[in-house]
């Protein structure tokens, strides 16, 4: 439904839903160039504890306050 919360994911159109998952890639930022202080996020997700699904992710985002 349009504007549904999910906790392992998104709603992106109605009826359509991508649940979170993990890519992994490796990057050096010169934060000096790239951004301004806390500007630049590290976004994440990690597994939580049963009783969740065994695959389940949940987002997590952090400010990076330094290279």
């Amino acid at each position: 439904m349009p504007g549904e919360s999910r906790k392992y994911g998104t709603t992106i159109a109605p009826g359509l839903y991508a649940p979170v998952h993990q890519h992994f890639f490796v990057a050096r930022m010169d934060m000096a160039v790239d951004c301004k202080p806390k500007e630049a996020q590290n976004q994440g997700g990690f597994q939580p504890p049963p009783p969740h699904p065994p695959r389940a992710r949940v987002k997590t985002k952090t400010s990076l306050q330094s290279e």
